[in-house]
């Protein structure tokens, strides 16, 4: 995350504003966008500028996509996820790497909590 808090640029910025309008407009509907929001962490992750740590993500959301999306969708709050982002969005945007970092730590552990142990 310190990475991203450094490094983010406005087109950073604005390809993870994509992906929360596209999670705001599917919270309204109740429909979880679990694109969007891996979208949104590969966005974040691409914000680094860190070529190993985007490969790494890579690869990592290819596992995501096959074992935690099946599920996923039933297991959450569409309006939480999007809240979630937002937050996570705007501590980017104020530079905040304490919040972000806070707030990614919670977000993981909500993640973690309904898609089960592992």
């Amino acid at each position: 995350m310190e990475l991203a808090v450094e490094r983010a640029d406005g087109e950073d910025l604005a390809v993870l504003a994509t992906f929360l309008r596209q999670m705001e407009k599917d919270a309204q509907t109740g429909r979880v966008a679990y694109d969007a929001g891996l979208g949104f962490h590969i966005a974040l992750v691409s914000a680094t500028h860190n070529s190993v740590l985007e490969r790494v993500y890579e690869v990592i959301s290819d596992l995501l996509k096959v074992h935690q999306a099946p599920t996923y969708p039933s297991e959450v709050d569409a309006r939480k996820e999007y809240r979630e982002h937002r937050m996570l969005y705007d501590a980017l945007v104020r530079r905040d790497k304490d919040e972000l970092v806070r707030l990614m730590r919670l977000h993981l552990a909500y993640v973690k909590g309904v898609s089960g142990p592992g």
